[in-house]
């Protein structure tokens, strides 16, 4: 997505983020499957869930879900690997 232009990496004391660039809204306006509309209103649930945690209170809520979250997958990913062996 970087190389493409539709996310702009930022350099900060706290860490990497990514932002959407001016070419992101107009490329995702051309997705128009049920996949991606599906991706979209996640998006919206996430965006309104968390826009208004600071970093110290989205780093703590990833680190009390962290073990919930590894464990799935952990589960995922035995499953998948039975598909490939």
């Amino acid at each position: 997505m970087e190389s493409r232009e539709l996310i702009t990496k930022r350099y900060s004391p706290s860490g990497i983020t990514y932002e959407a660039s001016s070419l992101t809204a107009p490329f995702i306006s051309y997705l128009e499957s049920e996949y991606s509309r599906k991706i979209k209103e996640n998006a919206l649930l996430i965006e309104n869930k968390f826009k208004d945690f600071s970093l110290s209170e989205l780093k703590l809520f990833v680190m009390d879900n962290l073990d919930f979250w590894g464990g799935e997958f952990l589960e995922e990913s035995l499953l998948r690997r039975g598909n490939y062996e």
